[in-house]
């Protein structure tokens, strides 16, 4: 018997309404009985530039219609080219992600929506290196084809600092807003509950991200999405990377994914001497307090020593140091070991730093490595083993361990 196609999933806009110093856009997405609420909140001194259109709606919705191979209806007006490029970013995900699955999205009317005429560009700021690296390049860094007429940053809280977190949004949104006034860019803050969707936010960060920035179409012609990986280290899939994030473009507003051509170590030398970013960086997920660096999660460490390598010393925004014997003990990721820690050794010893914290680095390193070589080396074993020799070793595995 051949299974009903998924019911489709419908997104019904509201009408943005004032609240508490705020516009507040939301929307019903149905997917038969299963119902969201999803909404956005911006500034109030932005209600005039509230989009007519709901480009926002349909990059909000996307991963889910794609996870749940449902097809996904928008009952409001979107932009045309957006719907066109939207194909080719399913083909991209659904060749990386068998899981996701190809549909077809529609409108309740279909424009062809232009830019505004005004040459200004905005980008997604979070405050970490990469941001902090696009809004440099853009602002202070050579003149070149590729630089864009920056004027504005977006926060967004809901993304990596939760929605109940308040004063600590507050506080990192007071560090960015250093950073950006110390180059003449404006700060927006957007709020919006999108991680409170069923969808995997690694793979759907990206488009996260461009929804928010899309809100602001009526006053930017075009917007930035800062790199992470550098074009020698990509890997597929990437929630946001330099070959799908394009296929998130509306004709009003393209999207430009920054800053690929270099590497977080590339990155951190550009940037490395600007005070305003040395006191108020904040690149840690990981701690208790996530307006602040930890300084003992892998991320800060690699930080810290990306500017140590560099001679730039200790920025403020670290409140201590990496030791020696934290630098040994690291747990890294093997992304991580082969993209960052790897050629911050490899640096150290080319500028001839001898100090004992290369030491301890390249003993970690050296940990890392054998481990993983073993790992590779014991899948690759288990691989060429007969059937009639891997059960019995599974069996004697449970009995021996219990799993």
């Amino acid at each position: 018997m051949q299974e009903d196609p998924p019911v489709s999933i419908h997104v019904w806009p509201q009408p943005p309404r004032l609240a508490g110093g705020w516009v507040v856009l939301t929307a019903d997405i149905v997917l038969g009985d299963d119902r969201h609420r999803l909404w956005y909140r911006l500034p109030d001194c932005l209600q005039g530039a509230v989009p007519t259109h709901h480009n926002h709606w349909v990059l909000a919705a996307l991963f889910l219609a794609m996870g749940r191979g449902a097809d996904l209806h928008i009952h409001g007006v979107v932009d045309r080219t957006l719907l066109i490029n939207l194909v080719e970013f399913q083909t991209a995900w659904t060749a990386w992600q068998p899981r996701y699955q190809m549909v077809t999205i529609t409108a309740d009317q279909e424009l062809d929506i232009p830019p505004v005429d005004n040459m200004a560009t905005v980008m997604a700021f979070s405050g970490g290196v990469d941001s902090c690296f696009t809004l440099w390049r853009h602002t202070q860094g050579a003149v070149d084809r590729q630089r864009q007429p920056l004027q504005a940053g977006v926060m967004v809280h809901g993304f990596d600092i939760p929605l109940d977190q308040v004063q600590v949004f507050e506080s990192a949104l007071a560090k960015g807003k250093q950073i950006l006034d110390s180059v003449g860019i404006e700060l927006i803050a957007i709020a919006t509950n999108f991680r409170e969707l069923p969808m995997d936010w690694e793979d759907s960060h990206g488009a996260a991200i461009v929804s928010c920035l899309t809100l602001l179409d009526r006053r930017f012609n075009a917007a930035l999405i800062a790199s992470g990986p550098s074009y020698k280290s990509l890997v597929f899939p990437q929630g946001s990377n330099p070959l799908s994030d394009r296929y998130l473009s509306s004709l009003a507003l393209p999207v430009i994914h920054d800053g690929a051509g270099y590497s977080r170590l590339e990155k951190i030398q550009a940037i490395a001497t600007w005070p305003e970013m040395r006191q108020n960086l904040r690149v840690c997920w990981q701690g208790a307090q996530l307006d602040t660096n930890c300084c003992q999660c892998e991320k800060c460490i690699r930080n810290i020593l990306s500017f140590r390598v560099w001679g730039a010393g200790l920025p403020e925004c670290f409140p201590q140091d990496a030791s020696n014997g934290q630098i040994q003990a690291l747990e890294v990721p093997q992304a991580q070991l082969e993209v960052d820690f790897i050629p911050i050794a490899r640096l150290a010893r080319s500028r001839n730093i001898n100090d004992s914290w290369v030491d301890a680095l390249e003993k970690c390193i050296r940990k890392h490595q054998r481990r993983y070589a073993i790992k590779a080396a014991t899948a690759a074993f288990k691989q060429q083993l007969p059937r009639s020799i891997k059960y019995p070793l599974w069996r004697l595995r449970k009995l021996l361990i219990g799993r």
